[in-house]
């Protein structure tokens, strides 16, 4: 009876933990990932896959995690062809992270690369190297 109790109190506990979760709990992952991303990407993977959705995320949250994740698969040498996500943050951060966007067309660059789509490609990345330039 009283290991019956104990598991209905953990059980408990642990659904108040996960329903609780929300975009600022994650903002830990998100840190740790940019930090652990150019050394072990691998392990900078590990934090973003422990997000269960990028939706759970605010809009500047989610951006970083597209970033970040397309970055890690890449490092690791991952498919990235599928992460077209990062195609719709093209343009975003043009005037206010200029290194960010660049980082962005870079991406993207590759992404479409992949896809086999070379004059798309081609575009990202001189818009990338235009940010850098500016």
């Amino acid at each position: 009876m009283k290991l019956t109790t104990n598991i209905v109190w953990v059980f408990l506990f642990l659904s108040v933990l996960f329903s609780c979760q929300n975009g600022n709990d994650y903002r830990m992952y998100l840190n740790k990932a940019e930090e652990l991303l150019e050394e072990f990407p691998d392990s900078a993977l590990v934090y973003l896959d422990s997000i269960p959705s990028a939706e759970l995320l605010s809009k500047k949250q989610s951006h970083q995690y597209y970033i970040l994740k397309v970055q890690g698969k890449n490092k690791t040498r991952k498919d990235i062809s599928k992460d077209t996500a990062l195609l719709d943050i093209c343009g975003y951060y043009d005037k206010s992270d200029p290194e960010k966007a660049s980082i962005v067309y870079l991406y993207s660059g590759k992404i479409l690369q992949q896809q086999k789509k070379y004059d798309d490609a081609l575009l990202n990345y001189l818009e990338a190297e235009k940010n850098v330039i500016n």
